[in-house]
């Protein structure tokens, strides 16, 4: 490792406490939104909502997931061990800075000069979090992290000459696979960089590494759902995504009606067709290829420049509306343009370095998002090359005295920046990401907000989504008892989307009772053959309601199947459980003590699991229900379940 000198030392300690200081603004200004505290957005619920499931005994979701599962696991670990969505952010932006000064600390392994090596470090500590995320709750705030332990098993290996290290090299990629699939392709490029420089050995102990955790994941997957399972379902329409028609190169195609009715469209024609929708996606994608060829070429070389483009930083729930709201992210919008054109100006600089795995896993991030569709998060990792080479860049820079390279590139770089910031966000995008912040004051119990959002979401011609935040607003209007208003938001739902199962099962439960079950059986039509747990729950709450407990439990059951932590539903059946003839106390308590574990401020819950476990003899669970009900009439109070 190279030796530092003293004036050196004080320049990176400098770096990085500036750096610390940069990520406590950026979460001082991030903890003032709504959705700091909540799992608000595309994605981000769905990660939450899976960890919960994990925590709760449900490690298979029902079908396979659209995404590839480690991060959901990283969640379920904070939260069990007492940790919360807030505590995820924290040690989220901790570990990314810990990584990038591993990477720094890696750099001295190297034939890196001390010079750029401050200039990573200065890029590394000012770059992030200014132009990412990295507290949002997606997939990829993790993958900095693993490809940093990755190349730290590299440096091993080749600094050490520990073959050992190249297994631990794998490992910490099939973790990363395992995190995000798109990671597929570092391996791929790996492989074909070992093989172009015959390095046999090395090469068969990294996939082995690699294969340690991939190939578990595949099998375990598709011996559970009894047919061929990648890590992560929806690749086809990913790729599809990116190659078709329509597509521009981008994320083009936000959740909302048309995304709904695609995948409905999809869907059925898989159950129709017998085959999955990967291959229904990846049929139509081929379809284009061969019908449109040029148009094809022309399409790869626009995400070919859209993959560096200084305004393509947000995807998904990371709207710009939303992304740049900090002064902190705001500053960043003008910095990556700097950072991106000098790291292009500087690949032809690589060479300088015997360090070529950032580089590698840069180029292969890239091709990977040529082939598929480009995104701001996707070229997270992408930035770990990308600093590098802007630091060799502006060391060239300095060195040859070439300043008016580097004017051109500065010029160039604000001009880029000029372009993207001065243009604010369309009007499509504004109200999506109102119907965010409005779903996440929503989750917050701040009501007042949640209405004053969400009616502009439904009052606007460019809402993705109208029929959810119409939902949204019938939920509230319950809450403060106006079951008036709440019908005709339900009903506006259904006429913003009458294909979607929610709008008709919440006017289910307000209407009368004769037109109940006319309307529960719409909703069940449109959720199709695997309903959610929530309808089947509502459904076999209405049963309950009519006195057929026998095809109350059946629903509430078949609820279960989809998710088998949905506590409400545990709770309903526990309750069927006790009136039976002869009541099953024991196997009630047990789907009570599931209950609560799900949702353990729930007071209601905990009152059947005391009665349920008086009468099975348990007094052990007994006496904890009623300690816990005893510590919740003297704390803040308790929540009516309504059982």
């Amino acid at each position: 490792m190279s030796s530092i000198s003293h004036r050196n030392k004080l320049i990176a300690w400098g770096l990085a406490a500036a750096g610390a200081l940069l990520r406590l603004l950026y979460l001082a200004e991030f903890s003032a939104f709504e959705n700091f505290s909540v799992a608000a957005g595309a994605d981000i619920s769905e990660y939450h909502a899976r960890a919960l499931e994990l925590l709760n005994g449900q490690f298979f979701p029902a079908i396979p997931d659209i995404h590839a599962p480690l991060y959901s696991f990283f969640l379920a670990a904070v939260y069990g061990c007492g940790g919360g969505i807030v505590t995820a952010r924290i040690l989220q932006t901790l570990l990314n800075f810990a990584a990038l000064l591993f990477l720094y600390r890696l750099t001295g392994y190297y034939k890196i000069k001390e010079s750029v090596r401050l200039l990573f470090l200065g890029f590394s500590m000012i770059a992030a979090p200014l132009i990412f995320h990295p507290a949002e709750l997606v997939s990829e705030s993790l993958l900095l992290p693993l490809f940093a332990l990755c190349f730290g098993a590299f440096a091993f290996a080749e600094q050490k000459k520990k073959m050992a290290g190249y297994v631990c090299a794998g490992l910490c990629a099939g973790l990363a696979a395992a995190t995000h699939g798109l990671s597929l392709a570092f391996i791929g490029a790996e492989t074909v960089y070992s093989l172009w420089e015959k390095k046999w050995k090395s090469l068969l102990l990294f996939l082995a590494g690699a294969l340690l955790v991939i190939a578990p994941v595949i099998i375990a997957k598709s011996v559970h759902y009894k047919q061929f399972c990648g890590i992560q379902a929806n690749t086809g329409f990913n790729i599809w995504l990116g190659n078709n028609a329509e597509a521009d190169g981008t994320c083009y195609l936000r959740p909302g009606l048309r995304w709904n009715k695609l995948h409905r469209q999809a869907a059925e024609k898989s159950r129709k067709e017998h085959i999955s929708t990967d291959r229904i996606w990846l049929s139509r994608c081929r379809d284009f290829i061969v019908s449109h060829p040029l148009q094809e070429t022309a399409l790869l070389g626009k995400k070919a420049f859209l993959v560096f483009h200084p305004s393509e930083l947000a995807a998904g729930s990371d709207n710009r509306a939303v992304f740049r709201r900090t002064t902190v992210m705001r500053l960043g919008s003008w910095l990556s343009a700097f950072l991106l054109f000098a790291g292009i100006a500087g690949c032809f600089l690589w060479k300088q370095t015997q360090w070529v795995h950032p580089f590698l896993l840069t180029a292969a991030v890239f091709a990977a998002q040529v082939l598929t569709v480009t995104s701001g998060r996707y070229r997270l990792v992408m930035w770990l090359g990308l600093l590098l080479s802007a630091a060799l860049f502006w060391n060239w820079i300095f060195e040859k005295r070439r300043l008016y390279f580097g004017c051109a590139v500065l010029l160039l770089s604000l001009a880029g920046s000029a372009f993207c910031n001065l243009r604010l966000p369309d009007e499509t995008e504004q109200i999506e990401a109102k119907q965010m912040l409005g779903e996440a004051a929503y989750l917050k119990h701040d009501l007042r907000r949640s209405k004053e959002l969400l009616k502009e979401v439904v009052s606007s011609e460019f809402a993705l989504a109208p029929a959810h935040a119409a939902n949204l607003l019938g939920s509230i209007a319950e809450t403060e008892k106006n079951p008036a208003l709440a019908v005709a938001c339900y009903r506006q739902a259904i006429k913003a989307d009458p294909d979607e199962f929610e709008g008709w099962m919440n006017l289910a439960n307000l209407a009368p009772l004769q037109y109940k079950a006319g309307l529960f059986s719409k909703a069940f039509q449109c959720a199709g053959p695997r309903p959610k747990a929530e309808l089947c729950f509502n459904y076999a709450l209405f049963l309950y309601q009519m006195k057929h407990l026998e095809e109350c439990a059946e629903y509430c059951q078949k609820g279960l199947k989809q998710n088998p932590a949905y506590a409400p539903a545990l709770n309903l059946y526990a309750i069927t459980l006790l009136q039976k003839k002869p009541p099953e106390y024991k196997k009630a308590a047990r789907l009570l003590r599931r209950a609560v574990q799900a949702e353990p401020e729930n007071a209601g819950f905990w009152r059947n699991l005391l009665v349920a476990a008086r009468y099975a003899g348990d007094k052990e669970l007994a006496a904890q229900a009623e300690r816990k009900l005893k510590s919740m009439r003297q704390g803040w109070g308790s929540r009516k379940s309504g059982f």
